[in-house]
């Protein structure tokens, strides 16, 4: 950058650069800008692009180099092409995620009926090739216009480039001659699961995009998780006609020794059963409602993280929780006796009789002070503990129970190097973290190789793409005939008056 470009800057960015003078400059003009945020076309609840900071060289510049991030420095401006004087309603923020990387992300609270400019700005400099075309219309969440058949909308958004270990194996069980046929199915759930306490389940039917579903059990409540979801998903491509049934439950259903095995559609699995394992509702819930009604996902919690570096954050294992494990106690106790090892306490006591030796009962801690500490726990609860992605996204090396229970990406992670493996009973515990203790930098480069998965693997755009292809591949195998009982309610998608879906601008393809 020359003096006289400098000389234009306010005061704030030249004393932002001097700060970072002590090494090389960030150059807007080499950043890196990527991601599914710069294509229109890809309907996201919340659209997102990453940039990546560079010195005029080119070169990736690290955190230690640069200024804080906050609305004056990175920031994203979106308008309707040809009309930037028109003001689009969205909302917008830069979040940091580590290494000189920071993810721009916006809600779209209309559609847009053109294409549309979007501008990257570093202190109001324009950053790479901004601005950047989208190709419109670009459609808010609410709208129901789905442009693309589910087969389709995997391909545009380039889902078929991921290896889902998890779902390979989860619908290899079903993959015979005879398929999957849902009169069967249904009877033999009726049978297993007829007390309604214990269990909670729907039948859903999707008939010509539409949703409809009739449920089983007292406690169908959860409902309100699966509903948009599946709303959202329909919003987004044409399904295929689909019948099946979704567990409310956190346990899975269908076990391995009992005959035949049924497909259902669980937010776990175990190696016990035979289910087929959709992203957790904490994912799939943080993904539909970012920037709306959630504010912990992993990229606000990636970001929240950085707040403490590492070299500052505190040589002791932490957790927090409830007592719905007795190794959740276990630890508990073991933080009492040794208090400079472990920071472990209990935010509330349901299943197990709260005695002198577990301490008080604490106030929740937000999740991004978890990563004051260097080493973070994971132990099931009543199943696979499913903050475990949030924990992954904060940098610290996490040290995971031995579990029964499974998430969807838990195949793809590898001991030692995303994470740190405990045994089920905890006995390593005390051994494991005096090894990170000892070997601080490669404490630190299990943390960070934590963080790369959750980026790389359990992004919006991942966790969609695996929900598709469960679709897709469910409805591959599924051999009986779809009809929609009269017994069925019928879910029906919000309203949306911005929405149109005969708008066909330039470069709109008919395929699509």
């Amino acid at each position: 950058m020359g003096l006289s470009a400098l000389l234009l800057l306010p005061a704030f960015c030249l004393l932002s650069f001097a700060v970072a003078a002590s090494g090389p400059l960030p150059d807007p003009a080499n950043f890196l800008v990527f991601g599914p945020g710069l294509d229109g076309r890809r309907t996201l609840p919340v659209r997102y692009l990453f940039v990546q900071m560079r010195d005029t060289a080119g070169r990736q510049l690290d955190d230690a180099s640069l200024p804080e991030v906050d609305s004056d420095a990175l920031r994203l401006e979106l308008s309707a092409a040809g009309s930037e004087d028109r003001r689009l309603r969205y909302t917008s923020e830069a979040l940091r995620l580590g290494g000189g990387l920071y993810v721009l992300r916006y809600r779209l609270h209309e559609t847009v009926h053109s294409d549309a400019s979007l501008s990257v700005f570093y202190f109001g400099m324009p950053v790479a090739q901004s601005p950047y075309r989208l190709s419109g219309p670009l459609r808010d969440e609410q709208c129901n216009c789905p442009q693309m058949d589910l087969s389709g909308w995997l391909d545009y958004h380039g889902c078929r480039s991921f290896n889902y270990s998890q779902l390979e194996a989860d619908f290899a069980r079903f993959s015979g001659p005879a398929g999957i046929q849902m009169p069967i199915v249904a009877a033999e759930a009726a049978k297993r699961f007829d007390n309604d306490g214990a269990y909670a389940y729907c039948r859903y039917v999707i008939k010509d995009n539409e949703l409809y579903r009739s449920c089983f059990g007292k406690h169908t409540g959860f409902t309100f998780m699966s509903d948009p979801l599946l709303l959202s998903l329909l919003r987004k491509f044409r399904a295929p006609d689909l019948d099946f049934i979704l567990n409310l439950g956190d346990w899975p259903l269908s076990r391995l020794d009992r005959l035949p095995h049924l497909p259902i559609l669980s937010w776990c699995g175990s190696r016990h059963t035979s289910d087929i394992v959709l992203p957790t509702y904490e994912l799939t819930e943080a993904t539909v409602s970012m920037m709306d009604r959630i504010y912990n996902d992993l990229m606000r919690t990636a970001h929240d993280s950085m707040r403490y570096r590492w070299p500052n954050r505190l040589s002791r294992a932490f957790f927090r929780g409830r007592d719905s494990n007795k190794r959740r106690l276990e630890l508990v106790q073991l933080s009492m006796a040794k208090p400079d090892l472990v920071d472990a306490r209990l935010t509330n006591m349901f299943f197990f009789q709260h005695e002198k030796y577990l301490g008080d009962i604490v106030k929740h801690v937000p999740l991004g002070d978890f990563f004051k500490y260097k080493y973070q726990v994971s132990i099931d609860g009543t199943v696979a503990a499913y903050r475990l992605p949030f924990l992954l996204a904060g940098g610290s090396p996490v040290l995971k129970q031995d579990s029964d229970y499974y998430e969807h990406f838990y195949r793809d992670l590898e001991p030692m190097k995303h994470y740190v493996p405990l045994r089920e009973d905890l006995g390593d515990l005390e051994e494991r973290l005096a090894w990170l203790r000892a070997h601080d930098s490669q404490a630190e480069k299990i943390g960070e190789s934590g963080r790369q998965f959750v980026l790389n693997r359990l992004m919006p755009e991942q966790v969609l793409c695996y929900l598709g292809q469960v679709l897709e591949r469910y409805g591959q195998l599924l051999r009986s005939p779809v009809a929609v009982s009269q017994s069925y309610e019928h879910i029906k998608q919000p309203s949306d008056s911005n929405c149109r879906c005969d708008w066909t601008g330039p470069g709109v393809r008919d395929e699509l």
